[in-house]
């Protein structure tokens, strides 16, 4: 079992996963490490649960806005789109 270390807000958290998925946990860690820091620095020190909620929020929206982007991408290349 693989393992890493997170520090997210001053705060380290040790995490497992499944051997030589540790690269790609980091990135996501790091990833989710500099939203924390936008929150952070838009909101000041608000306790780390808000501040954790608000930054995967941006995420999660950031996400959604994707997904939209690629349906609208997939029905103008099925010539689906009026607008195509």
């Amino acid at each position: 079992m693989g393992q890493i270390a997170v520090t997210l807000n001053s705060r380290t958290y040790r995490l497992t996963c499944d051997d030589g998925e540790e690269s790609r946990l980091s990135k996501l860690a790091e990833f989710f490490r500099v939203q924390v820091e936008a929150v952070c620095d838009e909101v000041g020190q608000v306790g780390d649960d808000r501040i954790y909620v608000m930054a995967a929020l941006k995420i999660i929206d950031r996400h959604f806005d994707l997904e939209e982007k690629l349906e609208e991408l997939k029905r103008q290349s099925n010539g689906t789109d009026p607008d195509f």
